[in-house]
Formats: structure tokens, sequence, C-alpha cells
């Protein structure tokens, strides 16, 4: 699931960013396709697509209470599929599906 984050302020949020790693395959060496969690930073007015939005960093939120996930403090977000989209996020920024 692609989603479309929007920042009306400026905001990090953990969400799952595809990339590529290098492998080598026979006599070739391939890009290969992965998706890891990573804190994203966004400017206000800034947008980018990424894969699963899990939260929000604590420093963003902090009358919000963080918990730990994968040893990794984040405030989570509500609501956790397709249906909920678009969403505004704390009214920080706001999450679409992308094509």
């Amino acid at each position: 699931m692609k989603t479309r984050i929007t920042a009306y302020h400026d905001v990090t949020v953990r969400a799952y960013v595809a990339s590529h790693t290098l492998q080598q395959m026979g006599a070739e060496i391939l890009p290969v396709p992965r998706e890891a969690a990573t804190w994203v930073t966004l400017r206000a007015g800034e947008s980018v697509v990424t894969g699963l939005v899990l939260g929000v960093h604590p420093r963003c939120l902090p009358s919000e209470f963080p918990i730990q996930v994968g040893g990794v403090a984040l405030v989570l977000l509500a609501g956790d599929s397709r249906a909920d989209l678009p969403a505004d996020c704390f009214g920080l920024f706001r999450l679409e599906a992308a094509e």
C-alpha cells in the first residue's frame, strides 16, 4: 500500500520507504527491491509517497504518550486501513492513498 503524506507543519513520521540493495546473482550484480521502516522528515507543504505509515516522532507531539515499537519510540496513528484514508493526523499532516 502506497501512502502520500502531505505536511501541514514541519513533522517527522516513521514509515516504510522503498529502496534497493545490490546483490550478486551469478556473474551479475542486480538491484533487489526492499522496504524498511525509517524516519521521514517533511517541512510544511512538502509531500512524499511512502509505504505504510507507522506513527509520529514523539518530539512532534509532546502531549501524546509514545510507545515502543521494535525499540523505537513513536506515537501511533489511529486507524489502520486504506478505508480510513484520506485522514488528517494530529493536525500535522494528511494521509492519502497513492496509486
